[in-house]
């Protein structure tokens, strides 16, 4: 998808909006008039005649923080505003910028087949019809996140790096450009998401002792006292050492 398809699209709905409005008006200096005298003729909020014109016509043209809030309070007076015509972000729209999405699942390797989690395969499925809604001709990709194991608990934040240099999915993560990336799993099945994390929420990844320092992430993933002794994570808490754990799990 070309970048600017969001602001295109915004352009387009301005650009009719205001060429109706001057049509109303009659001339560009009579809607430049109109606008003022929508803004008391208050002159930091007018928006000349000119700039109008550029406008309607599609070409470029700067506009100042007043200029914009003359704009504003005018359409306002008309059913419409500035909010209303501009795309507001969603995760979704922010996503298919790139025009290139990838998505991260976590795989477990056996001898003969790889096995990929049920309810992550039916998350990505799901988050794939809303990029596929959202935009045509996005470019997606599916990268497996082979767990390692059983040398998995061997994982630290000092080796990762070099174990996992060669990988196709961890190249995509430390490149300056690329795809948007989605991660599909805990920590705990995709070593890709505890990365991720780490980098987002500024802590050393594969390190339990992130944990008792003064900089640890704002939440944490519970798993049995099992779970958590099977696996090196920043954002691992044994289970057994809170309170009425046994019990929910019971429940």
């Amino acid at each position: 998808m070309p970048p600017n398809i969001l602001q295109w699209s915004t352009q387009i709905r301005l650009v009719e909006l205001l060429k109706d409005r001057r049509r109303l008006a009659g001339s560009y200096e009579h809607l430049e008039a109109e606008i003022l005298q929508a803004n008391d003729d208050k002159a930091n909020l007018r928006i000349g005649r000119r700039k109008l014109a550029r406008i309607t016509g599609g070409k470029p043209v700067s506009l100042s923080f007043g200029e914009l809030q003359g704009l504003d309070n005018y359409l306002r007076q008309h059913g419409h505003s500035l909010a209303a015509i501009f795309d507001r972000p969603t995760v979704i729209k922010s996503l298919v910028e790139s025009g290139r999405v990838t998505f991260m699942l976590g795989a477990q390797p056996g001898q003969r087949t790889t096995t990929i989690s049920r309810w992550d395969l039916r998350s990505a499925t799901a988050l794939l019809r809303s990029v596929d809604q959202a935009a045509i001709g996005i470019h997606i990709d599916l990268e497996d996140v082979l767990r390692l194991h059983p040398e998995y608990g061997s994982l630290d934040s000092q080796t990762y790096q070099r174990r996992f240099s060669q990988e196709g999915w961890y190249k995509l993560l430390i490149a300056d450009e690329g795809p948007s990336l989605v991660f599909i799993g805990s920590p705990r099945s995709c070593h890709a998401a505890e990365i991720a994390l780490a980098e987002m929420f500024e802590v050393r990844a594969f390190d339990k002792t992130v944990l008792t320092s003064p900089r640890r992430a704002p939440f944490l993933f519970v798993w049995s006292r099992r779970r958590y002794q099977q696996l090196t994570s920043s954002f691992a808490l044994d289970g057994s050492k809170l309170e009425g754990y046994s019990r929910l799990r019971q429940s």
